[in-house]
């Protein structure tokens, strides 16, 4: 019993979320000049866009939705399927950067890392 006590409490100590500077400022604000292009038209994110087409990427109802989530799984869903109207495709690097901004928008701190595609092995939990 107490071994498998240990092993939860490494694990969560090993456990990564947003809190943790995932991504970098730079890496957000260059993905300013995407967003506006392929994003700004109808999601918001903070000032950076006035549409309501599609849901707002920032605030308490983004947040609600992807608790508990993983920063990959955004990036994935943005890649695969944003923008909807396939006016361009998204690259995976591109969709991560822009996961980037997101998490800026959302208060997030930034780090001295980057966020890489390559990283989505690593489980970093979106928290509210």
């Amino acid at each position: 019993m107490l071994m498998v006590l240990l092993l939860a409490i490494g694990l969560r100590a090993e456990q990564v979320t947003v809190e943790d500077g995932v991504y970098t400022r730079a890496q957000a604000e260059r993905s300013k000049v995407l967003w506006a292009k392929a994003c700004a038209s109808c999601h918001t994110l903070g000032d950076l866009s006035t549409s309501l087409k599609g849901p707002a990427l920032s605030g308490d109802a983004f947040l609600t939705k992807w608790d508990g989530k993983t920063v990959f799984a955004l990036a994935e869903g943005i890649q695969k399927t944003m923008p909807n109207d396939f006016s361009m495709e998204l690259d995976a690097a591109q969709a991560t950067d822009i996961t980037a901004l997101i998490l800026q928008a959302n208060g997030f701190p930034a780090g001295e890392k980057e966020l890489a595609p390559g990283d989505s092995q690593k489980a970093i939990t979106i928290i509210k």
